[in-house]
């Protein structure tokens, strides 16, 4: 009998132990998101740098272009010592609603790169936008 009655108090203490318990989900890692926006002509290219100061994926968006419809080459590289930028991945894309490139990436400095893949008839004026961790 009183076996019984000691397995009951353990369940009741059980389960007053678990009503008072706060159950938390992880928090994401907080997202910078930087726009850009320039204008290209046939066979340029414009680029930005940024700064990743933790690991995580980055992701680039073209958002617009002006003309509308162009397609543009998107990529994300390393930038070099004369100012271009060192593409480690690229897509060719129109504008859109999500990313049309991510990666992972180690911290360290980076940097978003727009260019003309033989589609640009004139000046074009785009804007991406840039997430990161």
């Amino acid at each position: 009998m009183r076996a019984g009655l000691a397995a009951i108090c353990f369940v009741g203490a059980l389960t007053t132990a678990c009503e008072d318990a706060v159950i938390t989900s992880p928090t994401a890692t907080p997202v910078d998101v930087n726009s850009f926006s320039s204008i290209i002509n046939p066979g340029s290219a414009a680029s930005r740098d940024f700064i990743l100061t933790s690991s995580g994926t980055v992701s680039v968006t073209l958002t617009t272009t002006t003309p509308a419809g162009v397609s543009l080459g998107l990529g994300i590289g390393i930038p070099r010592s004369n100012g271009s930028c060192a593409l480690s991945a690229g897509v060719q894309t129109v504008a859109g609603g999500s990313a049309q490139i991510a990666l992972s990436a180690e911290a360290a400095t980076y940097c978003a790169k727009v260019y003309d893949p033989g589609t640009v008839t004139g000046p074009t004026t785009f804007t991406i936008l840039i997430s990161r961790p």
